[in-house]
């Protein structure tokens, strides 16, 4: 969907008509040109939408290095680096990818690597949304998901928040 100034009622941007049995979008960054928005959605990967002339979404394959984009929910990018928490895998993880942007925003963007930043971190168990600060990216490693739903946990009532503190130098 797409809200601007000039319009009281939300419009459809672009839809993402990717396989599968449903969506459920997580996670976007736009692109320093604000030429694409990166999407992520938990159940068919991450997507990249031009904003651009007519809005068109494409799927980024995953790069050769990475198993499955699938599961991903919160991201954050900066530059072509595109920092991502993969909840839907066993260990859970925080990744770096690289995006790979046609300066002419001629071509959609292309992931053309990986690196695992953690994975299966004891006090990191249940991650969640990232952002990006001036010089660091923070994610959330605790969301509690586990209090939630028919089987959940009690809750204890001082839970301390662990945020995830990734240097842009690292």
């Amino acid at each position: 969907w797409s809200i601007t100034p000039d319009r009281d009622e939300p419009t459809i941007l672009v839809r993402i008509d990717q396989p599968g049995p449903r969506h459920s979008l997580q996670g976007l960054a736009l692109t320093s040109d604000e030429h694409w928005l990166v999407v992520a959605d938990y159940s068919t990967g991450l997507h990249a939408i031009a904003l651009r002339g007519e809005p068109t979404a494409h799927l980024l394959p995953a790069p050769a290095t990475l198993a499955t984009a699938l599961g991903i929910d919160g991201i954050a990018l900066a530059d072509r680096r595109l920092v991502v928490v993969q909840n839907g895998v066993s260990p859970v993880r925080m990744l770096e990818l690289t995006l790979d942007l046609d300066p002419r925003g001629q071509r959609e963007p292309i992931l053309t690597g990986s690196r695992v930043i953690f994975s299966g971190q004891p006090d990191a168990a249940d991650p969640t949304l990232v952002t990006k600060t001036p010089d660091a990216f923070i994610a959330i490693g605790n969301a509690g998901w586990k209090h939630f739903g028919p089987r959940a946990e009690p809750d204890e009532l001082n839970r301390t928040l662990t945020l995830l503190r990734l240097p842009f130098d690292s």
